[in-house]
């Protein structure tokens, strides 16, 4: 199996949700979609900063792939 040379390509695996009233993106996996929108969110990642949420994004799984 060869790895993924394009790291943004792992951002398909997430769904991105801005919360106006709070000013604050969410990311969380495609598959926990249900949990997240029902009030489950131990496992969502969360910035103000869509930007720097994508980097947070790309940079975990790049040390989850090399590792």
């Amino acid at each position: 199996m060869t790895k993924n040379k394009n790291p943004v390509e792992k951002l398909y695996d997430y769904l991105f949700h801005y919360n106006p009233y709070q000013k604050m993106w969410y990311a969380f996996y495609r598959e926990e979609s249900n949990q997240y929108f029902n009030g489950d969110r131990k496992r969502v990642m969360k910035n103000p900063d869509i930007d720097e949420l994508i980097t947070e994004i790309i940079i975990k799984n790049s040390k989850k792939d090399a590792g």
